[in-house]
């Protein structure tokens, strides 16, 4: 018996600044994108529902595919995660935000997952042939970041510093709303990168940051988690990798899961780890903190927060190393990575 599923993609025309929702009726098969192009005359990235993940031939998928996963968060819950680590640049065009205003400044995701801004001695993100360093954060710094402050998305939620561009060295300074018990949730959920501006050509609200019981879900609660992440390195930059809920291997690849893992115990080449990203998985690069100005860490430790504050002066975030992965709680003033999802 014949049944259907639906298949919803963003065709992103480069005239266009937006994105447009589609829908197919399919059968058992589901397209690939190459003739989801060819029935719209549209290049396409492909969004795939969970239902439909063992029916893809993601090998065949030539445009990248919006998100990663799927990954569950919570019992009966799942998001897919961003294809790179947030940046932004402060001197570079303008970009639409969630309350209506058009502020300074683009965000992006890195274009691969192993990108890192780092410092001047050690990261892969360059901008007119400069390499960035997020040392020199500042409102008219022409070059990208991707170490911020807890809640620093712009949005002017109440606290004394709520800019990307933020180094203030006092955790009160950055309060939602005034105060220590506020999480960037709720009334105050503008103060999530993700969910107050536009990323690239996504519309605010497209993506959010995990709450600490997410982010804690996804590397030790869900099912068979312990053997769904892992310590790695890929072409060459140390991290963190986590597998979909539906994990299968490429052929040929293999995976050795624990959180104390050494970085060397995984290590992919660019070509298998294009593989692994293809069935969804998430890797997180040890991108290291800023402190004010003085960056540190970089290619030891992943810091990457979540939106849950941790009581008086700190937030929590995912926390990994070479032997090591948990839920920390930090200052809030300390710039930290931020890898954003998509709830499915």
């Amino acid at each position: 018996m014949k049944r259907f599923f639906y298949i919803f993609f963003f065709a992103m025309l480069s005239v266009m600044s937006f994105s447009q929702v589609v829908s197919f009726d399919l059968s058992d098969t589901a397209l690939s994108a190459e003739e989801v192009k060819a029935k719209t005359g549209k290049a396409v990235k492909l969004i795939y529902p969970t239902s439909m993940k063992n029916k893809i031939p993601a090998m065949e998928c030539n445009v990248q595919v919006v998100g990663l996963g799927p990954f569950s968060v919570a019992e009966g819950r799942q998001v897919m995660f961003a294809p790179g680590n947030l940046q932004f640049n402060a001197a570079q065009g303008t970009h639409q935000c969630a309350d209506g205003t058009t502020q300074k400044g683009t965000w992006r995701f890195a274009e691969h997952q192993w990108d890192y801004v780092g410092d001047a001695s050690n990261g892969n993100v360059y901008h007119n042939g400069t390499k960035c360093d997020n040392a020199n954060i500042s409102e008219t710094y022409d070059g990208w970041i991707d170490l911020f402050g807890w809640g620093t998305s712009g949005w002017n939620s109440g606290a004394n510093v709520y800019q990307p561009w933020s180094t203030s060295q006092s955790y009160s300074d950055y309060y939602p709303g005034g105060s220590e018990k506020n999480n960037l949730t709720g009334a105050y959920a503008n103060a999530d990168w993700g969910v107050y501006n536009q990323i690239g050509s996504d519309a605010p609200g497209t993506w959010r940051t995990l709450t600490y019981d997410e982010w804690s879900y996804v590397y030790s609660g869900r099912a068979n988690a312990k053997n769904l992440c892992g310590q790695a390195t890929v072409n060459g930059v140390t991290g963190f990798i986590l597998l979909p809920d539906d994990w299968e291997a490429p052929s040929g690849i293999t995976f050795i899961a624990g959180t104390s893992l050494n970085f060397t115990t995984n290590t992919y080449t660019t070509a298998q780890w294009e593989q692994m990203e293809q069935r969804g998985a998430v890797f997180l690069p040890s991108g290291g903190y800023r402190y004010g100005s003085s960056v540190g860490n970089v290619g030891l430790r992943g810091h990457f927060w979540s939106v849950s504050q941790g009581g008086s002066s700190n937030a929590w975030y995912l926390y990994f190393g070479s032997g090591n992965c948990r839920m920390l709680d930090n200052y809030r003033y300390y710039g930290q990575g931020v890898r954003l999802s998509q709830d499915l």
